[in-house]
């Protein structure tokens, strides 16, 4: 294909293992990790199921990893995915075109705190919301080191376009009542986005805390909610354990990476 032929020395061409998914990378730019395959993992389990497909939208896309990975388990899904960094935004676009999912992901590029997009993209037309947030917040900490090279590593890093409450008050407006959202965060936010939900008018529905291994604190947690959901209906699911005490990926994480569905 063009886009293999015209990709830069700067970017890396990556087997997603999934229904032969491929997708572009930046080397310095933001590179998804094992958060985006398990938030596309998680998504896939809870996002409702329409007669007529599944309509969804990603906040802050990127690249497109979860986008694309979740297209590969949920065939029956049409994914809109919105990106502000131009950079990240035209390698989504050529990742759709690599993959020939011209017909089932759609490129938008815009400030999620913009949303809806006039006639475009419109409020409360949405069955699931996902996203993978920018976990630092620029006021708890300086915003640059050395290892953040580039203005996409900073965006994906940093909240400087909107923090998780933004997100959160964006997905209250896309969804349809009774829609869904997914969401990978930092542990020690979660406070932040309950209340955030709250004020948005969605109810928590299912809980997973992430963690590193079997003896460290938790470092992230996957999050469901219902808008206009009814109190009672929440859930904490078991633990996720990322790696063993001999640091191998533990058998969840190696089904989550390996299985097709």
């Amino acid at each position: 294909m063009t886009e293999e032929i015209d990709r830069p020395q700067e970017e890396t061409l990556e087997n997603l293992g999934r229904k032969g998914l491929r997708m572009i990378q930046s080397k310095n730019g933001f590179r998804f990790g094992e958060d985006t395959v398990i938030l596309a993992y998680f998504s896939a389990c809870v996002a409702p199921l329409r007669k007529k497909g599944t309509r969804a939208l990603e906040l802050g896309v990127g690249c497109g990893a979860a986008s694309l990975l979740l297209s590969g388990r949920r065939p029956d899904m049409t994914i809109d995915g919105i990106e502000m960094d131009k950079g990240s935004f035209e390698i989504f676009q050529r990742n759709i075109r690599l993959n020939d999912l011209s017909d089932r992901l759609r490129p938008f590029h815009g400030d999620i705190r913009d949303f809806p997009f006039g006639n475009t993209l419109s409020g409360s037309s949405y069955d699931f919301v996902f996203f993978n947030p920018p976990y630092r917040d620029p006021k708890r900490g300086p915003i640059t080191n050395k290892d953040v090279n580039s203005e996409a590593l900073l965006n994906a890093r940093f909240e400087k376009h909107g923090g998780i409450a933004d997100f959160i008050a964006t997905t209250g407006s896309a969804l349809r009542p009774g829609g869904i959202v997914a969401l990978v965060h930092r542990a020690g936010r979660m406070p932040e986005v309950f209340s955030a939900m709250n004020r948005s008018g969605i109810e928590p529905t299912k809980l997973r805390i992430i963690y590193p291994d079997e003896k460290s604190p938790a470092t992230a947690f996957l999050l469901a909610g219902r808008k206009g959901g009814k109190p009672g209906g929440f859930s904490v699911g078991e633990p996720l354990i990322i790696r063993t005490s001999d640091m191998q990926l533990s058998e969840e994480v190696k089904k989550i990476y390996s299985s097709e569905g």
